[in-house]
């Protein structure tokens, strides 16, 4: 992420004036991200396990089945989430469940994925998926409703006063 804000000025929408970071931010940024990484100082990166994998079969299904992002200026088609972005949030869902709600978050800064686990938290889904959801959750011992899903914040589009409150005493200067 911290490559893309720093290398991604000439084609990524994503970037602008505002989020550009120079060198020396970028390498705040870095140092910072490693520092954290470091023995788990502040982030603790964690391996792909069956779980996570098995995990997949609670968000997949919301991805393939509702139009999560609409382009209502544009009527564009929209691209769903991708497999991998969605086994991030199936390792969510797995992780929650070994460290709690409270200890525990997904940071992404892709809005796709932060969309979809907003709809899946949702209690309007169709009873059909309800009823699938349901009978996956209880396969892999856990109790299907919104809260099997993690708390998600979207670090590109999420306002500061959001990202303090989702990631208390991080230095979020660069």
């Amino acid at each position: 992420m911290f490559e893309k804000h720093r290398w991604g000025a000439s084609w990524n929408k994503h970037v602008n004036d505002n989020t550009r970071l120079t060198p020396a931010k970028f390498r705040a940024a870095r140092q910072a991200f490693h520092r954290a990484i470091h023995n788990g100082a502040k982030l603790l990166p964690i391996e792909l396990n069956r779980y996570h994998v098995l995990c997949l079969d609670l968000i997949a299904p919301i991805n393939a089945a509702y139009r999560i992002k609409r382009d209502r200026k544009f009527r564009k088609n929209v691209s769903p989430a991708s497999t991998y972005d969605l086994l991030f949030v199936a390792m969510g869902i797995w992780l929650q469940r070994q460290h709690g709600s409270t200890d525990f978050l997904v940071a992404t800064g892709d809005e796709r994925v932060a969309l979809v686990v907003k709809r899946a938290k949702s209690v309007n889904l169709g009873r059909p998926m309800r009823t699938h959801l349901a009978d996956v959750a209880n396969q892999l011992g856990l109790t299907y409703g919104p809260t099997i899903y993690p708390r998600i914040v979207d670090l590109v589009h999420a306002k500061n006063t959001d990202l303090e409150a989702a990631l208390p005493g991080w230095d979020s200067k660069w």
